[in-house]
């Protein structure tokens, strides 16, 4: 593009969408790890028109950290798309819903009990990732609890805590 190289999000999306995968959860607010002040439209675009072809979804993903700036770029990116939020913080669970998007409540926000999974069906998640935290025996014991579809991270090392400013 232009002598610029393609960006990692875009071409792993685009990556993820040709290998098969039914849905992509884009972050598209970085830009070689530099934020900017609005969504990659065109990678947003190309990613959006690459899952049309093939059949999969597009989530955008708010991330953990967000300041006000950046929920007001996230709810431009579901005006100007219709697409639905992985929400990693309770800001961008308000914009999906008073922007009327489904959202899945993702796993920074920290769930461990039942209530909390509730609380945020109640106010619109239409599924939870459940903490990394939890044992599987915590994870049945709040699935026997509750009817809202959960959902559980399979993998390594995962970061556990995040600081917006390290020293």
């Amino acid at each position: 593009r232009n002598g610029v190289p393609m960006r990692t999000k875009l071409v792993s999306s685009l990556a993820l969408l040709a290998g098969g995968a039914l849905l992509v959860a884009l972050a598209a607010l970085a830009f070689f790890f530099v934020l900017q002040p609005k969504w990659d439209e065109d990678a947003l675009h190309e990613v959006v028109s690459a899952a049309k072809r093939t059949g999969a979804k597009v989530w955008l993903a708010s991330g953990m950290i967000q300041k006000d700036w950046e929920i007001e770029a996230l709810r431009h990116a579901v005006r100007t798309t219709g697409l639905p939020i992985l929400a990693g913080n309770h800001g961008a669970c308000r914009v999906a819903k008073e922007e009327g998007v489904p959202f899945v409540a993702d796993w920074p926000m920290n769930v461990y009990n039942s209530v909390t999974v509730d609380w945020l069906r109640e106010h619109g998640a239409s599924r939870v990732t459940l903490s990394p935290e939890l044992t599987l025996a915590q994870m049945r014991e709040v699935a026997r609890r509750t009817d809202v579809p959960l959902e559980a991270l399979g993998h390594g090392r995962l970061t556990l805590m995040t600081s917006e400013y390290c020293s």
